[in-house]
């Protein structure tokens, strides 16, 4: 098992993909601390971004970077997956293992160490950024409490388990394009329309067991916008929700990996 392991990570380390995806996590991570750490305390068209004297305002600044990070770990989990049926190298992989059985829990730990250290990036970066701008306005960085070191930890783990999500939907849809297209437009676009929907509708006790929001969950909720009251679950509620829903993509990715004809 640890052999495989090892070669789920020397396929990721071996490729252009790893880090233009981290590239891309940097990049973004930096706009969205910045961005949030300078509009701390303003008012924005009548609506208050939160106090920086509030200890959720800080969590949000360091974890800024988790809601563009987790798509690209997403990402990486559908691309692990269906780009082996898009290359055809799924057939090699299975026939260097006699049993089929550890070839996905092996990617799964694969995903898990590379999205967390996607996650510890984008943290680490909103701590490393985030800390001076709230320090120069007059803000205190709260690095050893009100939650602050949970949220980091928690963002971090809430990245990883993105990506076995993105491995069970490589595994159902076995197009790469169409894969990524559908995890990327769900996660991002259709699912946050979906919470806003539910919330405004008064049915946020339903909205907040969907993915983005248990992940919001984990670290520390927005606030919510125009009026609109959003519910969320507790954080480990949260973490909870998040790992089940990894878990239940990951079993499928296995399950489907173990019966479908490759060749």
């Amino acid at each position: 098992m640890s052999r495989l392991i090892l070669a789920e990570l020397l396929k990721v380390r071996t490729t252009r993909l790893w880090w233009g995806l981290l590239l891309a996590v940097v990049g973004l991570t930096l706009v969205g601390v910045v961005a949030n750490a300078v509009i701390a305390g303003m008012e924005i068209s009548g609506q208050a971004a939160g106090s920086l004297d509030d200890p959720a305002t800080i969590r949000r600044i360091y974890t800024a970077g988790v809601g563009t990070t987790y798509l690209f770990t997403l990402a990486l989990g559908v691309i692990s997956m269906a780009g082996e049926f898009r290359h055809q190298t799924i057939t090699a992989t299975l026939l260097a293992t006699p049993r089929r059985t550890p070839v996905v829990p092996a990617k799964a730990v694969c995903l898990l160490i590379v999205g967390f250290g996607y996650g510890l990036v984008s943290v680490l970066l909103g701590v490393l950024v985030g800390a001076p701008i709230v320090a120069l306005r007059g803000g205190h960085a709260r690095l050893l409490g009100d939650g602050v070191p949970r949220a980091i930890v928690l963002a971090a783990v809430a990245v990883a388990l993105w990506g076995l999500i993105g491995l069970g939907v490589g595994t159902l849809i076995r197009n790469q394009i169409i894969a990524l297209l559908t995890a990327i437009g769900v996660a991002f676009l259709a699912e946050p329309l979906l919470s806003l929907v539910l919330n405004a509708v008064h049915a946020g006790r339903f909205a907040q067991y969907l993915p983005t929001q248990a992940t919001a969950a984990l670290t520390s909720p927005a606030p919510a916008a125009g009026g609109l009251t959003t519910m969320y679950l507790p954080w480990w509620a949260g973490g909870l929700v998040l790992l089940a829903y990894a878990v239940i993509f990951g079993t499928l990715g296995a399950v489907i990996t173990l019966r479908r004809d490759v060749t």
